[in-house]
């Protein structure tokens, strides 16, 4: 991993924390938003608007079921175009 992409995890990270009663330490780039964290959609939702407003991205609604992973969401931020 590189370290933007480690960068970008903990980042991430302190996200899910807000979202999420997990502990954030045992979040890694195979977890699952839903059977890991038991995030709901309401709270999935939560998440990539603070994703959007933190990395300064667009996360287009027909994509944001295909990001299940943390690790689906740092290769989307790490390829993403920043908002203009």
């Amino acid at each position: 991993m590189s370290n933007t992409d480690t960068n970008t995890l903990e980042i991430l990270k302190e996200l899910i924390g807000e979202v999420s009663n997990d502990p954030v330490n045992q979040i890694g780039l195979d977890t699952s938003f839903t059977d890991d964290l038991h995030l709901d959609s309401l709270a999935i939702v939560s998440l990539l608007v603070l994703i959007e407003r933190t990395f300064d991205v667009r996360i287009p609604d027909n994509l944001s079921s295909q990001l299940s992973t943390v690790g689906h969401v740092v290769v989307y931020l790490e390829q993403a175009e920043k908002v203009v």
